[in-house]
């Protein structure tokens, strides 16, 4: 895995994590001092159907791919260096067809579908 020169990612950041396989938008996390990375050209973005600043594509990611990434980051949330989302929901696993309508409809916030007991 390569690693990003940004200046708004600690060094050791994942580029394949943070823009996947191909091009896309940046997530919004915010460096220690506030600042938050810019991303490609909103319409460019649109083009290619993507919502700027939205987060990790987890869909250009195998489950795999996934978990080395989320390993890399750990240390990175541990030490504060980088900052977790807000406004993220838990909602069953069984609302996930409505969880998914409302994010194509634009709700705010990040949602997490989690296995029912």
């Amino acid at each position: 895995m390569s690693t990003t020169s940004n200046p708004f990612w600690p060094s050791s950041c994942p580029n394949d994590l943070m823009y996947g396989r191909s091009r896309g938008a940046p997530p919004p996390l915010r460096a220690r001092d506030g600042s938050r990375h810019a991303g490609p050209d909103t319409g460019e973005v649109a083009a290619r159907g993507a919502r700027p600043g939205r987060g990790v594509n987890s869909a250009l990611h195998d489950t795999i791919a996934g978990a080395a990434g989320l390993d890399a980051l750990r240390p990175m949330f541990e030490s504060g260096d980088l900052e977790p989302p807000v406004n993220v929901f838990a909602r069953p696993l069984s609302a996930a067809v409505e969880t998914y309508r409302d994010l194509a409809a634009g709700a705010p916030g990040k949602f997490v579908l989690v296995p029912e007991a």
